[in-house]
């Protein structure tokens, strides 16, 4: 039977790791955690609040990110009540190369006797950024709220940089050494500003309490300001749909955007 792993952050290489022979969950895929054993604060980040109702039991192992203070809690009470489980704290790449990321894969191997190397490599596709483009920037985003926002703008082309969603793991694991980046890497103001301009527009979706994101906000949008790119700014909470609130803003921004294209509305 395949070791159940459940994971959070798309540096994790799960493509290789299915490969391997991992049934590898994400946990933005889940459709509801229905148990209530973690008992943190409730005043961390939203995501990590929605991770902290995760039946543990469920899983040979859980990787965890270590991408804010929220997150370290979550390891921290998860590694110390249940002990028997394998856990793994990795480090976001500061850089491009995967150190981390192969660190990681060492320990799953040592930890559960299963070969992971080169044979298990996989050659993911880059995607385009083009002026039939509305990119769209998140820490976390469920998959039935990324299904959603994709119908709400149905006449457009969206393409998704998110915590959870994006193979950056596999990407920088590849042959083609493709160009990734996330807010906790040196590069990634320099990453974003090469790409802006390319975009028909930006939607920056930020999920309740994310410091991180909150702070990375005003330099992205000076440099949205300084290609005449259109930005929409989003908080909310880790949920499974969009709010009534966000999807009136959302459909302000297609407008908006049809509007500067002088497509018929």
């Amino acid at each position: 039977m395949k070791k159940k792993i459940l994971y959070m952050c798309s540096f994790v290489p799960y493509g290789t790791l299915e490969g391997a022979g991992f049934d590898m969950i994400n946990i933005a895929d889940i459709q509801q955690p229905v148990t209530g054993n973690l008992k943190l604060s409730g005043n961390l980040c939203s995501f990590v609040n929605y991770c902290q109702h995760m039946d543990v039991l469920a899983y040979d192992g859980i990787i965890f990110t270590n991408c804010c203070n929220s997150m370290q809690r979550l390891y921290d009470y998860v590694t110390y009540y249940y002990p028997n489980i394998f856990t793994y704290m990795m480090e976001i790449p500061r850089h491009h190369p995967s150190i981390q990321v192969d660190d990681l894969m060492v320990k799953l191997a040592q930890h559960f006797g299963i070969k992971i190397g080169c044979d298990n490599r996989i050659e993911p596709k880059n995607q385009p950024y083009t002026k039939e483009h509305i990119w769209v920037i998140s820490s976390a985003m469920h998959k039935n709220y990324k299904e959603d926002l994709i119908k709400l703008f149905h006449e457009n082309s969206l393409i998704f940089d998110t915590c959870t969603s994006e193979n950056r793991g596999d990407q920088l694991r590849s042959n083609k050494r493709s160009d990734v980046s996330c807010p906790r890497m040196m590069n990634y103001y320099q990453w974003f500003e090469k790409r802006i301009p390319l975009v028909k527009g930006l939607i920056f979706m930020m999920v309740g309490r994310c410091d991180h994101s909150m702070f990375l906000y005003p330099e992205l949008k000076r440099i949205c300001s300084k290609y005449a790119c259109n930005v929409l700014y989003v908080e909310e909470e880790f949920t499974l749909r969009i709010s009534e609130r966000s999807k009136i803003r959302y459909e302000a921004f297609k407008e908006c955007l049809t509007i500067k294209n002088g497509e018929k509305l």
